[in-house]
């Protein structure tokens, strides 16, 4: 569950929350965001362990080598995003390396007690990266919305001050600076 965080719900919830504008033109509800949100941070990880489960059903071993390939890939996709963001890293070969690594991990944390215990105690992580995309701005304004004294839509006003936002500081950093008069009164 833990390595299923940081491999895919900690990225896909960083992507989501820099790009707020892809949840309000979808006019996605609140209630999608959230159930959304708890598919990829509970149901994701839930049918890996199920995938597991089932092979462990079959046989020990076909469960172990499941569990070892799962493992495997999720290690390998978090080390993949780290190069990525370090080095910069486009090419294939990064990805055997990642993959390769992955296999080296999967085999340490069969003989090493520490790290089954370590990511044991980290399998909270992707219930606390969905808490902090659901509770942090812009999605947190999205997910709870408070009915104001605007007549007509609240999601089209969240839109519009979503849209405000964004495009204020697309204009700050196209020209440096931002008066008053600049922003359109109805906003």
């Amino acid at each position: 569950m833990a390595l299923c965080g940081f491999a895919v719900a900690q990225p896909l919830f960083e992507i989501l929350s820099r790009h707020a504008q892809f949840i309000v033109a979808r006019h996605s509800k609140p209630v999608d965001i959230v159930v959304f949100a708890l598919g990829v941070a509970v149901v994701l990880p839930a049918l890996g362990w199920i995938i597991v489960v089932c092979g462990r059903l079959l046989h020990p071993r076909v469960g172990l080598t499941f569990y070892s390939l799962l493992s495997t890939l999720l290690f390998g996709c978090v080390l993949l995003s780290f190069a990525k963001l370090t080095f910069a890293a486009k090419s294939v070969y990064w990805v055997v390396l990642a993959l390769s690594l992955g296999a080296g991990f999967s085999v340490l944390f069969f003989r090493v007690a520490i790290l089954r215990t370590s990511l044991a105690l980290a399998s909270v992580a992707p219930l606390a990266f969905m808490a902090l995309f659901l509770l942090r701005p812009p999605i947190s304004s999205l997910v709870f919305v408070a009915s104001g004294p605007v007549a007509g839509d609240s999601r089209s006003v969240q839109s519009l001050t979503l849209y405000k936002n964004t495009a204020s500081r697309r204009e700050l950093s196209n020209v440096g600076t931002l008066s008053a008069s600049d922003v359109p009164s109805c906003c």
